[in-house]
């Protein structure tokens, strides 16, 4: 990462300037130290070797303010945005993949929320911004990054208290244009919006019927099986007869295990267990898809 200049000063009437409009003859205030800086322009073009881009320079060279201000103007300009949606009575959908469930997610940020605040005191955190409820409740909270994440005490209390966490990193006042785009695709979001079973806490997985169409072993005409590892809402939606299957359960008295089997209404011929059904598959076109609510793997329920 290359190193961070300074590219915005006040001027004598406190208003916030860029680097191009900046004179030398001038004197200008950091927005971070409130000390005095000077304009720097180079004499070099860029692409020439040793030249910096126009920047914003302290009398004591030391100083490292220019983090501070991107920091800043990125949290600001990140807040006005969302406070100009709450106004118009927008919603802010942001999308992310996320590290838990590998699954991508939409969530609406803006979701029960009516004010926003920046480095909101909560005690035991302070988010750069806070998205707050009717009764000033943390509903979400972003945090502006460059070079460092949030530290863990802060994503442990948001943890505890289920508040979803948008991070956005950032590594040069261009970006600042570009700030409402790099909302809506954070670099990451610490929530997963996937359920979870309320008895073991483990991620639930989604209940699929599908429907394939296979040609039947004995006559070679077009059939509907379901190959899929079947659980009692999958079973009971297949026997319901609404579907175009002819299904139906056996139970084998040596394994003690119930098997799916698939009559073709041809030529009545029954597709084996349901454990060799597999073999159709090779040929098999998926029909449809019908959801029927998730299920936890540990539970089974």
């Amino acid at each position: 990462m290359e190193q961070l200049l300074l590219e915005y000063a006040l001027n004598k009437e406190g208003k916030m300037i860029f680097t191009s409009e900046a004179v030398k003859s001038e004197s200008y205030i950091c927005p971070a130290c409130q000390e005095e800086v000077r304009i720097r322009k180079p004499h070099l073009t860029e692409g020439q070797k040793y030249y910096k881009r126009p920047h914003f320079f302290h009398k004591n060279e030391n100083k490292h303010c220019a983090e501070s201000v991107l920091h800043q103007m990125f949290k600001e300009r990140i807040a006005a945005h969302l406070k100009s949606r709450i106004a118009d009575g927008l919603s802010c959908e942001i999308t992310y993949n996320c590290t838990t469930c590998h699954h991508q997610h939409n969530l609406n940020i803006l979701e029960n929320v009516v004010g926003i605040a920046t480095e909101h005191d909560l005690g035991e955190v302070i988010p750069d911004i806070a998205l707050l409820d009717e009764n000033q409740h943390l509903r979400v909270a972003i945090e502006i990054i460059y070079k460092h994440s949030p530290e863990k005490k802060a994503l442990d209390y948001y943890s505890k208290h289920q508040i979803p966490v948008v991070c956005i990193n950032v590594e040069s006042f261009d970006e600042l244009d570009k700030a409402e785009s790099m909302l809506l695709s954070p670099s990451d979001v610490v929530w997963c919006a996937w359920p979870k079973c309320e008895q073991c806490g483990a991620l639930m997985s989604k209940i699929e019927f599908c429907i394939w169409r296979v040609d039947c072993c004995k006559c070679g005409a077009e059939i509907k099986i379901a190959l899929e590892c079947f659980i009692n809402k999958e079973i009971q939606f297949g026997l319901n007869g609404q579907n175009g299957l002819k299904m139906q359960r056996k139970y084998n008295e040596e394994t003690r295990k119930t098997s799916i089997l698939f009559t073709c209404k041809h030529c009545g011929a029954i597709l084996g267990e349901y454990d060799s059904l597999g073999e159709f598959l090779k040929n098999a076109t998926l029909v449809s898809k019908t959801p029927l609510g998730t299920t936890c793997p540990q539970c089974n329920e």
